[in-house]
């Protein structure tokens, strides 16, 4: 099945379709998360790369389900050979989910991670052309300028 987003021109791939469906409850949990804290949340959720929340601000939220498993959060910064995800975002804030909880910085923050040569870059979705870096969890939730957010997930999240 190929689906093509509202306003894209591309056809996703039924892995996209799938991730779609595991990071939208994500997005709205982020988006209930700002609008409890008084944010002004316009569109919650994306259907343009880079941009999955509306704020104030832009917004680019990532769920990484396999993080608390793994013990690592997956930073994507290719697909194809080229830069992607982290690398391209224009988003002010880059949000990583981890269960329940938002781990949220400017993307200069996540890029320092990414950056760092410790970690190990593997190929993951769309059969492997999508290049992540591996930053283990640790790192990430001692890292000051990550802030945190609890978010309530419904069961589906």
């Amino acid at each position: 099945m190929k689906v093509v987003r509202p306003g894209g021109r591309r056809a996703d791939s039924a892995e996209w379709v799938r991730a779609k469906a595991i990071g939208d409850p994500a997005e709205l949990a982020v988006a209930g998360a700002f609008l409890a804290r008084g944010y002004r949340v316009d569109r919650a959720l994306g259907n343009r790369a880079g941009e999955d929340l509306i704020l104030s601000r832009r917004v680019e939220v990532k769920n990484d389900a396999r993080a608390l498993e793994s013990a690592h959060i997956a930073l994507e910064v290719s697909r194809d050979g080229s830069p992607s995800g982290l690398a391209t975002t224009a988003a002010d804030w880059f949000v990583v989910v981890v269960g329940a909880v938002a781990h949220v910085a400017a993307p200069g923050v996540w890029r320092e991670h990414a950056d760092d040569s410790r970690w190990r870059t593997v190929a993951a979705g769309d059969g492997g052309r999508t290049k992540c870096v591996l930053v283990p969890v640790s790192v990430v939730r001692a890292d000051e300028r990550i802030a945190r957010m609890t978010l309530e997930l419904d069961a589906a999240g």
